[in-house]
């Protein structure tokens, strides 16, 4: 898995995990530029700005795009992401979680073998 599709895939788990993908369609683009320590950093905070968006702006995502993900050796790596989504509507998003419980999702950052990025993103959600 390269490292931008990890990405995707965190973001995947967690858009599945909050509401059904067929509930949601792509009426707004929003826009992440983030940038941290370290690879592993960079995926918690990629996880923890979805959350974010979620919670404080009542956005729902179907599909991140990334769009440029940059780990130079020894630097800060950096990620740019376009999400596809829409304001959440409580008539028509069934919402999976309490979106007000802040542990609700745990982001785990397992090492594995890959040579490009060695993570796996685990989330666990809690209902």
């Amino acid at each position: 898995m390269t490292p931008a599709a990890l990405f995707e895939d965190a973001a995947q788990q967690l858009f599945r995990s909050l509401s059904p993908l067929e509930e949601v369609g792509p009426a707004l683009r929003e826009k992440i530029s983030l940038d941290a320590e370290s690879p592993k950093a960079l995926l918690h905070a990629w996880v923890v700005e979805l959350m974010r968006l979620t919670r404080e702006e009542h956005m729902i995502f179907q599909k991140a795009r990334i769009l440029a993900l940059e780990i130079p050796p020894g630097g800060r790596p950096h990620l740019q992401a376009e999400l596809l989504g829409e304001l959440i509507d409580p008539m028509r998003h069934t919402i999976r979680i309490d979106l007000t419980d802040r542990s609700s999702v745990i982001v785990e950052l397992k090492a594995t073998t890959d040579p490009t990025l060695g993570l796996q993103a685990l989330l666990q959600i809690k209902p």
